[in-house]
């Protein structure tokens, strides 16, 4: 959980933003991730929603130490 505790403090996303990313959302060799979709709740249930305007889409620039806490965690992952 360091790297969505870094991420999320590094970027100031919101919380369904950052529960929304997918790996390919991010682009580690660009230091870029884009926000496509969130996580919300809809009558008690967790649903994954398109943004609804367009400043809900948009990139974020990535820096370094997210980009290695990143790295690090999805080496774990695989």
């Amino acid at each position: 959980m360091a790297a969505l505790w870094h991420l999320t403090a590094s970027t100031g996303m919101r919380r369904g933003a950052v529960l929304g990313l997918r790996w390919s959302d991010v682009d580690l060799d660009a230091a870029t991730l884009t926000i496509r979709q969130t996580l919300v709740v809809v009558d008690s249930k967790s649903i994954l929603s398109e943004s609804k305007t367009g400043a809900g889409r948009r990139t974020l620039a990535l820096d370094p130490t997210t980009i290695t806490a990143l790295r690090s965690h999805r080496a774990r992952q695989a």
